[in-house]
């Protein structure tokens, strides 16, 4: 799992030796185990790890393992959480999101409080892995919303 992060950074590198591609507003998202790769990637003690040069403008996490969350976090982060997840609940990301907020680094969250996780895949409701997952096109379409905008500003 604590590599979960490095096919972001190594899509970082490639994307940053692309002559059309700005290097300082390049952003990460995931969903899932990928919303646990973003969160890596946010934090410092990866970001140093990976690569030499800055990381990730911006990260957004959709219902991603929160142990995987740190208040080494560093990069501007957006973690939209599934509140009736069964598989990634989302209260240890609101605890760290809460001790980012205090000592003022720029993180957001949003709780869909009846949101089960994959709530953004459309489709009939499935059991996978044991864990219930349903769309929700109301949190979907949020979700949406809240990207656009986050992104917008922090990689303007």
């Amino acid at each position: 799992m604590l590599d979960a992060d490095a096919d972001a950074f190594g899509a970082l590198r490639y994307l940053r030796s692309l002559p059309f591609v700005d290097g300082e507003r390049v952003g990460v998202i995931g969903f899932s185990f990928g919303g646990g790769a973003a969160l890596l990637a946010s934090r410092a003690g990866y970001q140093w790890l990976r690569t030499p040069e800055k990381g990730f403008r911006a990260a957004v996490a959709f219902y991603p393992p929160c142990e995987l969350a740190g208040t080494d976090t560093t990069t501007p982060l957006l973690m939209l959480l599934a509140g009736a997840d069964d598989w990634t609940p989302p209260s240890l990301c609101i605890t760290i999101g809460k001790i980012l907020e205090r000592e003022r680094t720029p993180v957001r969250w949003m709780v869909y409080p009846n949101a089960p996780h994959g709530f953004d895949q459309p489709g009939p409701p499935r059991t996978y892995l044991g864990h219930y997952m349903a769309y929700d096109a109301s949190a979907t379409a949020d979700a949406q919303r809240q990207v656009r905008q986050f992104l917008a500003e922090f990689l303007r």
